[in-house]
């Protein structure tokens, strides 16, 4: 069963060694699905448990609301499909004022070394963190270089010879073309929650329809299509 830790607050200093990820992981695509199933290879081989560290809101949605990209997934979906994927503990950090303003070095000495006890620590190769985005790779790996953990950046997950990314798949089902968004998600697209009930005017027709709210500030998908029931 995965463990979930929800804010920083919850993070006890002195925790068990772990090796970890860190990012937004919006879709768990075929790219996310690389670096989990690399983390629980590292995992194993080092006989350490996977944690994933990711932020809410989404740091877009924090600084620029309205302009935010939408969501492939909604937060508990996204949970779900970590959980599928066989992280054995996530924590969900609180995106806000004081935590943007975190230093690059306070990010890497309080929460992955202190709080986390993080040895080793896989990440894209286009990871940033911290203030204004001033952490990289090349200032973790002053980290590892003094043995605080070992690192490893992820190269580019590619589809096609195209890098698979969220926004791209936010473009593809923004444009309906659900087939190449299965195929960078690595499986079909699927939206879940409470059905919203309406006159019923197309079940008349012989066209019943099905209204699902999104729950989420922006979706990729706006329209009426013809779906699958699970």
């Amino acid at each position: 069963m995965m463990q979930i830790v929800i804010g920083q607050h919850n993070l006890d200093v002195g925790n068990a060694p772990c090796v970890a990820t860190i990012g937004n992981y919006d879709g768990v695509h075929l790219g996310h699905q690389s670096v989990i199933k690399h983390l629980s290879e590292r995992a194993l081989s080092l006989n350490l448990p996977t944690t994933l560290v990711l932020f809410e809101p989404h740091p877009q949605e924090f600084f620029h609301k309205q302009h935010a990209p939408s969501r492939i997934y909604t937060f508990r979906e996204k949970v779900e499909l970590i959980r599928q994927a066989g992280i054995q503990r996530l924590v969900c950090l609180r995106f806000n004022q004081a935590f943007s303003q975190m230093l690059p070095e306070e990010f890497v000495q309080q929460l992955l070394i202190d709080k986390l006890a993080v040895k080793h620590l896989v990440v894209g190769d286009d990871f940033r963190f911290g203030r204004d985005r001033e952490g990289d790779f090349a200032f973790l790996n002053q980290y590892a270089n003094r043995g605080d953990f070992s690192l490893e950046a992820m190269p580019t997950f590619e589809v096609d010879k195209s890098r698979v990314s969220s926004t791209r798949i936010r473009q593809a089902l923004e444009q309906a073309d659900f087939t190449l968004a299965e195929k960078l998600l690595g499986r079909a697209y699927s939206l879940s929650g409470r059905i919203s009930h309406g006159q019923k005017l197309g079940r008349k027709l012989g066209f019943p329809t099905l209204n699902l709210p999104t729950r989420r500030l922006r979706s990729p998908l706006q329209g009426v299509y013809v779906v699958e029931v699970a």
